[in-house]
């Protein structure tokens, strides 16, 4: 950090995990919708969260949260796949 000026090197490093986080599962979530079978289909994907308490295991689940409520594209589509199975 010093040897590029950030004076702040730990909040640095957590807002570009934070946005790294968020653009990983926004690029698998647009994957996941793109991709097709050989018989034209988007593959059925679930994803299951929710139970994880450590800083990372919330920042995934916020960065998943946080993508699906954005939606797909401009026009912010709801995505189909992946399915969010949230436990509590």
């Amino acid at each position: 950090a010093e040897e590029w000026n950030i004076p702040d090197a730990e909040g640095y490093a957590n807002s570009r995990t934070i946005k790294e986080c968020y653009d990983a599962f926004q690029s698998l979530e647009y994957e996941v919708n793109t991709l097709h079978t050989a018989n034209g289909q988007t593959p059925f994907v679930t994803f299951g969260f929710g139970l994880g308490t450590s800083w990372e295991s919330r920042l995934i689940q916020e960065s998943i949260l946080r993508n699906r409520i954005a939606g797909l594209g401009k026009n912010r589509k709801t995505a189909v796949f992946p399915k969010l199975v949230f436990a509590i």
